[in-house]
């Protein structure tokens, strides 16, 4: 006898990675068992927001529509978080004939950026540092915001070992090294496989200040401890401190959210502080100052005549000139932060690596995407939590799903060619009808995934699975 729940198939992924096989697979599948049914979760709102002016993407949007009408096929859309969660348990196989290439991958020097002790790790900490690590921060970049935040990393780990590698110079010199599949965040927004880059092309940046603030998209530059005391709780019109004085330690234990009257009081109480570089700065200029004018005096007098210099100028112009002086002041920083927004995190140079190397990839939650040397890119989407909860996967056996199925049906080659698609559709149909195998195939994906040690994380990890 066949369990009910092994004819109950789900996709959970972005439609343009796999769906319009499986759909119109489907025929074939009801008249084999008129009791099946296919849930279908993501839902176009990225897809709609990346392709609203594009009349063949949004054709092919309206195709998929139709197709997801037949009977027993039930679109959900994007939904909430229990929802989800809900299918997972009670869906019997993971339905995923991808033709997408999800994984990311890159060498273990490569810098991730993160709040961190800025002493240690001046230009990011390296991914082989993180690996068996959790529960820590990174940036993000939030599409639907059109904000750098911070996302909380669910797993870091070595995705491949002896791998293919290209070098892409960025214009300021840094060199990333990742695989030829990795998807990179170009500057609208969408991503493209660093083997599909091109010289000129301008990634998705992320700048840093030498005292420590991220620049928005839009040039608001933000001082990075204010943005990690955000997850502490509400920071409006409080200070964020950092515990031990040391302002070069950002990371999430080394800060608290203080009251101003608080924050006052611990500061004044003799602490000793750690000497920041802005702090430096402000005394060496002190010293220059003392030792032109080293009397009270003198300096009071320069100081004053400095002040005078400039508020004189601006007082002796008509009101319609100073604002307009004003109005000049401002708009030339804002086109000077503009010019320096896409001055670097351009491509200069693309070469293919002479040796190969290990590489290392982390999952995201929520955002899917992670800062590595200055620009952003895709983390890959893992099966680990249909294996977990008991949804047997059937895929293609493709990039990311060759290290993290370890269950269920793995079929070789592309879903495009017609001898795949017929054996996947086989071995599909093969699992449907097949209940020892089907619960073999369970026990094996759950002891696949404790195997690994991430059970834990996958019952988080479920929680915003492919939600991006």
């Amino acid at each position: 006898m066949v369990s009910k729940r092994q004819h109950k198939l789900l996709y959970c992924s972005s439609y343009d990675r796999g769906l319009n096989h499986l759909l119109k697979m489907w025929p074939q599948i009801k008249a084999e068992y008129p009791d099946a049914t296919l849930d279908i979760y993501y839902g176009w709102g990225l897809f709609e927001q990346r392709y609203a002016d594009n009349p063949e993407r949004m054709a092919w949007k309206d195709r998929m529509d139709g197709l997801m009408t037949q009977e027993g096929v039930t679109h959900h859309g994007r939904v909430g978080k229990e929802e989800l969660n809900k299918a997972t348990k009670m869906c019997g196989i993971w339905a995923y004939p991808t033709d997408f290439d999800e994984i990311n991958c890159c060498s273990g020097d490569t810098n991730i950026l993160m709040p961190r002790d800025h002493r240690v790790h001046p230009y990011g900490v390296p991914i082989k540092e993180l690996v068996g690590k959790s529960n820590f921060y990174v940036y993000s970049y939030d599409h639907e915001s059109d904000q750098i935040t911070l996302g909380k990393v669910l797993w870091v780990k070595k995705t491949r070992s002896n791998a293919e590698l290209l070098i892409i110079t960025l214009d300021d010199g840094t060199v990333l090294k990742f695989t030829p599949d990795h998807q990179f965040m170009l500057r609208d927004g969408s991503y493209r496989k660093a083997g599909e880059l091109s010289v000129g092309q301008s990634l998705m940046p992320l700048y840093e200040r030498p005292s420590f603030m991220i620049k928005q998209p839009n040039g608001y530059w933000q001082h990075e401890h204010r943005i990690v005391g955000e997850l502490l709780g509400d920071v409006g019109g409080k200070h964020v401190d950092h515990i031990n004085g040391d302002r070069y330690n950002n990371t999430i234990d080394n800060l608290q959210v203080l009251s101003p009257k608080d924050h006052a009081k611990k500061t004044f109480k003799g602490r000793q502080h750690s000497i920041s570089g802005k702090k430096r700065l402000a005394e060496m200029s002190k010293e220059r100052i003392m030792n032109t004018f080293p009397d009270k005096e003198s300096r009071v007098e320069w100081a004053t005549a400095q002040c005078r210099k400039m508020w004189d100028m601006v007082n002796s112009m008509s009101e319609s000139d100073r604002k307009k002086w004003l109005t000049d002041r401002v708009n030339k920083r804002r086109e000077t932060e503009k010019t320096k927004k896409y001055h670097n995190h351009k491509i200069a140079r693309i070469d293919v690596a002479a040796i190969r190397e290990d590489v290392y990839d982390m999952e995201v939650e929520k955002y899917h995407n992670f800062n590595a040397g200055g620009v952003f890119v895709h983390n890959c989407i893992s099966a680990l939590n249909c294996q977990l909860y008991g949804c047997v996967p059937c895929v293609i056996n493709k990039a990311a799903l060759k290290e993290t199925v370890g269950s269920g049906i793995k079929v070789e080659g592309d879903i495009y060619d017609p001898e795949t698609k017929e054996e996947y559709l086989k071995q599909l149909l093969g699992l449907m009808g097949d209940e020892t195998k089907w619960k073999e195939e369970q026990e094996k994906g759950k002891k696949f995934v404790e195997g690994y040690s991430w059970s834990d994380i996958s019952k988080k990890w479920i929680k915003e699975f492919m939600q991006h």
